[in-house]
């Protein structure tokens, strides 16, 4: 076996070492902005993960429109509650991801 380092590869993993990269479709120019949205989407995405996880309600499989939508709403709800929580734990100082 052998092996040669590619300085080329290992020069561009440096530059971007610690840095995120975004690529997105929106028309937003301030960098500011498309962090913050960037930064909800995955509060979004995770604290949904999170509560079907901890609430063991996966794989879900609705036999109606009305059971989907309900589905939906708990979710938002639950996003809601977090969300609420969250931000009154911030203002009394007390921060958490």
């Amino acid at each position: 076996m052998s092996w040669s380092r590619n300085a080329e590869a290992d020069e561009a993993t440096r530059m971007m070492h610690g840095k995120y990269l975004l690529q997105t479709s929106l028309d937003e120019k301030d960098e500011e902005n498309i962090w913050t949205y960037y930064n909800v989407i995955w509060t979004v995405e995770e604290t949904f993960k999170t509560l079907k996880s901890d609430l063991d309600i996966r794989p879900v499989y609705h036999k109606t429109d009305d059971a989907s939508k309900a589905h939906l709403n708990l979710a938002v709800l639950a996003f809601w509650v977090v969300s609420t929580t969250k931000y009154m734990l911030k203002k009394k100082g007390i921060n958490v991801r």
